[in-house]
């Protein structure tokens, strides 16, 4: 079994998935719009188990309305949150890796 840092914006959530499992998972608040927050990440995850082997990345954000009747900037902001801000993990990742 691996060991994991769970990130995600709900601390409440992450909290209660590090007591049902101690000692294996990390639970870490992470909102993918705070790019700082995304860059520590990958130095969290090397802080606390040494070394990094496997990034799942599946933040995403899904507006409830109709496609067509979502303005512009929501839909940017979908693409944003779903493509773009993980990119600063995998840069970090790769750093980490050697690479």
């Amino acid at each position: 079994g691996m060991s994991v840092i769970a990130a995600a914006r709900s601390a409440d959530d992450l909290a209660s998935l590090a007591e049902a499992y101690p000692g294996r998972i990390a639970a870490v608040p992470c909102d993918m719009e705070d790019q700082a927050a995304v860059e520590g990440l990958v130095a969290t995850a090397v802080a606390t188990y040494g070394d990094l082997h496997v990034v799942v990345n599946n933040a995403g954000i899904a507006p409830a309305a109709d496609f067509t009747k979502q303005p512009v900037a929501e839909i940017q902001r979908v693409f944003a949150v779903n493509v773009i801000l993980g990119i600063p993990l995998y840069y970090q990742l790769v750093h980490a890796l050697g690479g």
